[in-house]
């Protein structure tokens, strides 16, 4: 049984899931008048609607979890080579059900986001904004990239992810926290402009600040 998993947010993708190229990708909008910053609680799940309904559906989206999702949710968390650096997953498939059931409430009130990761109507991964600190940050995680998945899904999620909250939800940073001994994960991270804030034993966090467009991280790739 392993010992070391850290209490705080959790921040996974397999290594081979990670792209071996990535490009630079920007997703145009709608023009909108500017929404005010910083929206209420209960303006929140309204701003993510908009968001996820105005991305384009070429290449990778995301799409809010539905309890019609349980079963490519569960199969991503009982399959060995994905859940590595993930919390114990579900005892069963209605548990997972109940769990998502729940979560709705929640997103509901503006206090969590999941969503499946697609391309072309297919789901090829998982990954949720959630602890919400005010104006001022949010965590990520339960990321999930599943083998076979497109190319530069991985890029493409992160990029996502912070473009909704930073962007969009107007948070002023993101925080999450990698397990050490995914290194290749940390390495990407690091290419993609998130700052190392501590370091335990166990685990590295790391905070981004999004001033700009993203740029893909550079070096060599993650992958072996």
């Amino acid at each position: 049984m392993q010992t070391d998993r850290p209490s705080g947010p959790r921040l996974i993708c397999p290594e081979a899931e990670i792209p071996a190229l990535l490009t630079n990708i920007s997703l145009e909008m709608p023009a909108s008048d500017p929404p005010s910053p910083n929206p209420s609680i209960s303006e929140r799940r309204e701003r993510v609607l908009q968001w996820q309904a105005a991305q384009p559906t070429q290449g990778t989206y995301l799409e809010l979890v539905e309890v019609s999702d349980a079963g490519f949710i569960y199969e991503c968390r009982t399959t060995p080579s994905l859940n590595t650096f993930l919390s114990p997953p579900p005892s069963s498939l209605k548990h997972q059900s109940d769990w998502i059931r729940d979560y709705k409430a929640r997103e509901l009130l503006g206090l969590e986001f999941y969503f499946i990761i697609k391309n072309k109507q297919k789901s090829f991964g998982t990954v949720r904004l959630y602890d919400f600190k005010d104006e001022s940050s949010f965590t990520w995680g339960s990321w999930i990239v599943v083998p076979g998945a497109p190319l530069r899904t991985a890029y493409r999620s992160a990029e996502l992810v912070y473009q909704l909250g930073l962007d969009v939800l107007h948070f002023d940073h993101a925080t999450f926290s990698v397990y050490n001994r995914n290194t290749r994960v940390i390495a990407f991270h690091k290419r993609m402009g998130s700052i190392s804030s501590l370091q335990t034993v166990s685990e590295t966090v790391f905070i981004h600040h999004r001033p700009g467009r993203m740029a893909p991280p550079k070096g060599p790739s993650p992958v072996a």
